[in-house]
């Protein structure tokens, strides 16, 4: 599944997502109506918000600049680029 980061305050969602809290450290917002994941939160005032991107009015927009958790990914998916690759969390800037 592919993500973006965002600032909570540069997010606007039409409709009111549910949240289920799927561990001690995050949120899911999902849609009430299909069940598809939108956002995953720490908390509901983390400042920034994950967004799952094919949920996004122009999916197409946003180019990666890296893939996470590549030492969990499914042995027969292999991505064709060169963008740096972690095996867990991204290091923060």
């Amino acid at each position: 599944m592919a993500w973006a980061t965002f600032a909570r305050d540069h997010v606007r969602l039409d409709g009111s997502p549910r949240m289920f809290r799927s561990s001690s450290k995050g949120q899911r917002l999902f849609c009430p109506r299909c069940g598809t994941q939108i956002i995953f939160q720490e908390s509901e005032t983390s400042p920034t918000i994950d967004v799952n991107i094919v949920t996004l009015d122009d999916p197409t927009a946003l180019r990666p600049d890296h893939h996470i958790w590549t030492s969990s990914r499914l042995d027969w998916f292999e991505t064709d680029d060169d963008l740096p690759r972690f095996p867990g969390e991204a290091p923060t800037a």
